[in-house]
Protein backbone atom coordinates (compact mmCIF):
# COMPACT_ATOMS: atom_id res chain seq x y z
CA UNK A 1 0.00 0.00 0.00
CA UNK A 2 1.20 3.24 -1.14
CA UNK A 3 0.07 7.17 -0.22
CA UNK A 4 0.19 9.64 -2.29
CA UNK A 5 0.64 12.38 -0.11
CA UNK A 6 1.32 15.56 -2.29
CA UNK A 7 -0.30 15.17 -5.98
CA UNK A 8 -2.57 17.76 -8.31
CA UNK A 9 -4.83 15.71 -10.13
CA UNK A 10 -7.20 18.06 -9.81
CA UNK A 11 -5.22 20.34 -12.70
CA UNK A 12 -6.20 20.10 -16.16
CA UNK A 13 -3.60 18.25 -17.23
CA UNK A 14 -5.03 15.56 -15.74
CA UNK A 15 -8.45 16.42 -14.61
CA UNK A 16 -9.80 15.32 -17.78
CA UNK A 17 -8.03 11.87 -17.50
CA UNK A 18 -8.74 11.01 -13.75
CA UNK A 19 -10.35 7.34 -14.87
CA UNK A 20 -7.19 6.46 -16.23
CA UNK A 21 -4.91 8.23 -13.09
CA UNK A 22 -7.16 6.37 -10.78
CA UNK A 23 -6.67 3.16 -12.72
CA UNK A 24 -2.80 3.84 -12.72
CA UNK A 25 -3.02 4.65 -8.89
CA UNK A 26 -4.57 1.22 -8.75
CA UNK A 27 -2.36 -0.65 -10.60
CA UNK A 28 0.76 0.36 -8.75
CA UNK A 29 -0.95 0.11 -5.17
CA UNK A 30 -1.51 3.47 -4.35
CA UNK A 31 -4.54 3.42 -2.28
CA UNK A 32 -4.91 7.38 -1.19
CA UNK A 33 -3.85 10.07 -2.24
CA UNK A 34 -4.11 13.84 -1.07
CA UNK A 35 -5.03 16.50 -3.60
CA UNK A 36 -3.87 19.77 -3.41
CA UNK A 37 -5.17 22.57 -4.34
CA UNK A 38 -2.56 25.62 -5.08
CA UNK A 39 -4.77 28.12 -4.12
CA UNK A 40 -8.21 29.06 -2.70
CA UNK A 41 -10.41 29.30 -5.55
CA UNK A 42 -9.67 25.23 -6.50
CA UNK A 43 -10.78 24.46 -2.76
CA UNK A 44 -14.57 23.21 -4.12
CA UNK A 45 -12.92 21.10 -7.03
CA UNK A 46 -10.83 19.33 -4.83
CA UNK A 47 -13.46 19.43 -2.15
CA UNK A 48 -15.68 17.89 -5.48
CA UNK A 49 -13.18 15.28 -6.11
CA UNK A 50 -12.77 14.18 -2.30
CA UNK A 51 -16.29 13.55 -2.18
CA UNK A 52 -16.73 11.60 -5.10
CA UNK A 53 -13.99 9.18 -4.28
CA UNK A 54 -13.52 8.08 -0.91
CA UNK A 55 -9.50 7.53 -1.08
CA UNK A 56 -8.66 10.83 -2.26
CA UNK A 57 -8.20 14.03 0.35
CA UNK A 58 -8.16 17.46 -0.03
CA UNK A 59 -6.25 19.87 1.11
CA UNK A 60 -5.29 23.74 -0.23
CA UNK A 61 -2.75 26.02 0.03
CA UNK A 62 -1.66 29.63 -0.95
CA UNK A 63 1.38 28.68 -3.73
CA UNK A 64 3.33 31.67 -4.15
CA UNK A 65 3.86 30.56 -8.07
CA UNK A 66 0.37 31.74 -8.22
CA UNK A 67 0.98 35.37 -8.39
CA UNK A 68 -2.35 36.53 -10.51
CA UNK A 69 -5.08 34.79 -7.41
CA UNK A 70 -5.10 37.37 -4.88
CA UNK A 71 -3.92 36.59 -1.18
CA UNK A 72 -6.44 35.27 0.97
CA UNK A 73 -7.40 37.50 4.32
CA UNK A 74 -6.51 36.57 7.97
CA UNK A 75 -10.27 35.98 7.81
CA UNK A 76 -10.51 34.27 5.32
CA UNK A 77 -8.60 31.45 6.56
CA UNK A 78 -9.81 31.52 9.59
CA UNK A 79 -13.13 30.95 7.88
CA UNK A 80 -11.73 27.66 6.50
CA UNK A 81 -9.88 26.82 9.23
CA UNK A 82 -13.36 26.38 11.05
CA UNK A 83 -15.19 25.07 8.20
CA UNK A 84 -13.21 22.28 6.82
CA UNK A 85 -9.86 21.73 8.56
CA UNK A 86 -9.03 18.12 10.16
CA UNK A 87 -5.49 19.52 10.72
CA UNK A 88 -3.57 22.64 9.78
CA UNK A 89 0.20 23.18 9.26
CA UNK A 90 1.26 26.70 7.88
CA UNK A 91 4.51 26.50 5.66
CA UNK A 92 5.96 29.71 4.95
CA UNK A 93 9.52 29.81 2.52
CA UNK A 94 11.64 31.83 4.06
CA UNK A 95 14.13 31.33 1.50
CA UNK A 96 15.01 34.38 -0.88
CA UNK A 97 13.51 35.71 -2.99
CA UNK A 98 10.31 34.97 -1.23
CA UNK A 99 11.15 35.59 2.35
CA UNK A 100 10.07 39.53 2.13
CA UNK A 101 7.17 38.89 1.25
CA UNK A 102 5.82 36.86 4.53
CA UNK A 103 3.48 38.34 7.20
CA UNK A 104 4.17 36.85 10.49
CA UNK A 105 0.39 36.51 11.89
CA UNK A 106 0.36 36.71 15.75
CA UNK A 107 -2.78 35.63 17.89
Amino acid sequence: MYVDSHCHINFPQLAGQLPSVLKAMAENRVTHALCIGVNLPELPGVLALAAEHSNIFASVGVHPDYEETPDPSVDDLLALVAAYVRAFQPGLSKSAPLASSFLTIET
